[in-house]
């Protein structure tokens, strides 16, 4: 059941080489892998030596690894209701969170994010930086690209063509609509300017 999100490599005071895996597990909650990394004779091995999980890690997207055995974690949501996840995404909410484990215990470092996605440690590992969702202008000119979610739903002209002469104009005024509506869905989430 190994379902790997985001994921960092660190390298140890020792020179040893550790990888930390999120697993979006589909039976169970989500998971923090680690893994001892061996570099032998040009090949790569991976042993696992440790699964993490925690009520804090609920919908966990990138990890930044800060140690062997220490890490950052976001959350887009911290929402466990389909439904309201749901919800919460077309409104908006600022429900993300980043999450710090110590080796021993998880602990909230950060909340109130929107979207909460990739995170990364500076160099010398004093800062932290996260990129949540953020419309703030930031891109002065052409700023769209290609949306799958509005793409997919404009697939359904394909079958809609198909169908008999007589309901051939329904189905395509349908397919047509239920493209629309997902798009401005999607602009409206803030996921295509």
């Amino acid at each position: 059941d190994f379902h790997p999100g985001g994921l960092s490599l660190v390298r140890g005071g020792d020179g040893g080489l550790t990888l930390m895996v999120i697993n979006h597990r589909r039976a169970g909650a989500a998971s923090v892998e680690i893994f001892d990394v061996r570099v032998a004779a040009g090949r790569v091995s991976l042993t696992p030596r440790a699964t993490i999980q925690s009520g804090l890690l609920v919908h966990p997207d990138d990890i930044a690894a800060a140690g062997p055995d220490v890490f950052y974690v976001t959350n887009q949501s911290v929402v466990k209701n389909p439904l309201l996840r749901r919800l919460e995404d077309y409104a908006l909410l600022r429900r993300g969170n980043v999450i710090y484990f110590d080796g021993t215990n998880f602990r909230i470092v950060a909340q109130g994010l929107n979207f909460a996605n990739g995170i990364q440690l500076s160099p010398d590992g004093a800062h932290v930086y996260v990129a949540p969702f953020a419309f703030d202008g930031a891109c002065d000119h052409n700023c769209s690209f290609v949306a799958g979610d509005p793409s997919a739903a404009f697939a359904f002209l394909a079958p809609a063509l198909l169908l008999p002469p007589g309901r051939r104009k329904w189905g395509i005024a349908a397919a047509l609509g239920f493209g629309v509506v997902v798009g401005l869905l999607r602009m409206y989430q803030g996921g295509h300017f």
